[in-house]
C-alpha cells in the first residue's frame, strides 16, 4: 500500500511588516541626540545622564531609553552623526578633475560643516575618548575614509607642481584637517566670520 505524499501547510500570506520608523520617530530620536550632545558638551560624558536627558525634553527615562538602548550608544551615535555630516558630499568632490579645486572644495566643506554645528563636533572630538572599542572601531575606519580623501587631494596638487614638492601628501591633509577642525573650540558664529576664516585657509593652498 502506497502511503500518501505529505504535503507541507501552505503558510498564509500575511500583511508585510514595516521595518522602517516613521517620521515621527526619527524626529523624537533626533532631538534626544541634540540635546544629550549639547549636555554632554556642558557637563562632559561622564557628568550628564540620561535622566539629564530626559528632564530637557520633558520626557520619562523610561521614553529615551526607548528611543536609545544606552548611554554608550547615544554617545557612538552622537560621534556617527558628525561622520556622517562629514562624509556627505565628499563622493562628489573626489570627483572634481583639478587638483586645487578639489583640495579648495574639501577645505570649504570641512569649514562650513563644522561651523554649522559646533557643538556637534566638540563631543566627536572632545568625548570620543569614552567610546566603547566595538564602536571606536567604526569610528575610526569613517575617519580613515574621510582623511584618505584629503590625503589624495594633496598628492595631486604635489605632483602637478600646485604645492610645492617637499610636501608629504599625509602630514599636509593632516595638516589641514587639523587646522580646520579646531574651528569648533573658538568659533562663536555671533563674534566671528567663518567666510574670513575659509579665506584665510583657502590662501594657504592657492598657486603661487
Amino acid at each position: 500500500m502506497e502511503l500518501a505524499a505529505q504535503q507541507e501547510p501552505r503558510k498564509k500570506r500575511g500583511r508585510r511588516r514595516h521595518t522602517e520608523p516613521s517620521a515621527y520617530y526619527l524626529e523624537r530620536r533626533e532631538a534626544i541626540l541634540d540635546v544629550a550632545a549639547a549636555l554632554f558638551r556642558e557637563k562632559g560624558f561622564g557628568g550628564a545622564s540620561i535622566e539629564d536627558v530626559a528632564s530637557e525634553l520633558d520626557m520619562s527615562k523610561a521614553t529615551v531609553y526607548y528611543y536609545i538602548p544606552s548611554k554608550a550608544v547615544l554617545l557612538a551615535m552622537i560621534a556617527d552623526r558628525a561622520m556622517t555630516r562629514a562624509l556627505e558630499k565628499m563622493a562628489k568632490i573626489r570627483e572634481i578633475p583639478d587638483p586645487v579645486t578639489r583640495l579648495k572644495e574639501l577645505i570649504r566643506h570641512q569649514v562650513y560643516t563644522i561651523a554649522a554645528e559646533p557643538w556637534l563636533f566638540n563631543v566627536f572630538f572632545d568625548q570620543k575618548q569614552y567610546l566603547d572599542e566595538k564602536y571606536r572601531e567604526r569610528l575610526r575606519s569613517k575617519e580613515r575614509r574621510y582623511l584618505k580623501v584629503f590625503i589624495e587631494a594633496v598628492k595631486a596638487c604635489v605632483d602637478t607642481g600646485a604645492l610645492p614638492p617637499r610636501v608629504d601628501p599625509r602630514y599636509g591633509a593632516h595638516a589641514i584637517v587639523g587646522m580646520t577642525s579646531w574651528l569648533y573650540k573658538w568659533y562663536q558664529p555671533e563674534r566671528d566670520d567663518v567666510d574670513q576664516f575659509l579665506e584665510a585657509c583657502l590662501a594657504l593652498v592657492e598657486k603661487r
